[in-house]
């Protein structure tokens, strides 16, 4: 991921793992996990994504995550602005 920060991609990934948390104006957002062959993929999905995507986000199945790699202090995560479940 590191080198593609600033740039838009799109990956696949098995969602691990989540954490919803709130803006300072009481909005949900949630941070969530990836892992696909390379490893982990640490995500953000601000108030607009997480509403859109969190009834269809849920654990142990692939999804397509489309959005820009960020860089801040040293951490590298995806902010993700769309999302695609990969049907079986």
């Amino acid at each position: 991921m590191p080198y593609f920060v600033n740039r838009h991609v799109s990956i696949a990934g098995i969602l691990i793992t989540g954490k919803v948390v709130h803006t300072k104006h009481g909005e949900p957002m949630e941070f969530l996990t990836f892992e696909d062959d390379t490893g982990l993929i640490e995500t953000t999905f601000f108030p607009k994504a997480y509403r859109r995507f969190c009834s269809i986000l849920n654990g142990n199945r692939p999804f397509i995550l489309y959005g820009k790699v960020e860089e801040d202090f040293g951490a590298v995560t995806m902010t993700v602005t769309r999302v695609d479940r990969v049907e079986d």
